[in-house]
């Protein structure tokens, strides 16, 4: 048998037929899925468990965009023309600056 998890100060049910739903009584949002309003609801209470240079983030998939866009330098090309790093569209940028 599961054991029952307790509902937190600022979570409220709600008379949808989803059992799953969890309301946030601090901002009146809805979240259909516990994990998403545990991810909100760090944000309420100033809870950031995931740091990289100085920053916080408040859940790991914001932790791994910053990584693939910040830390990856590599992989990433530079304009030849003002040494602008692109990961994908540096040949777009180019012809729209040589105009």
């Amino acid at each position: 048998m599961a054991a029952s998890v307790p509902k937190q100060a600022n979570m409220a049910s709600t008379s949808s037929p989803s059992s799953t739903a969890r309301l946030c009584t601090e901002c009146g949002r809805l979240f259909k899925s516990r994990i998403g309003y545990s991810r909100h609801i760090r944000q309420h209470n100033g809870q950031a468990p995931y740091r990289c240079c100085g920053k916080m983030f408040f859940d790991k998939d914001k932790l791994k965009m910053h990584r693939n866009h910040i830390h990856r330098e590599a992989a990433r090309e530079a304009c030849s023309q003002c040494g602008k790093l692109f990961r994908q569209q540096v040949k777009k940028h180019v012809t729209v600056t040589q105009r």
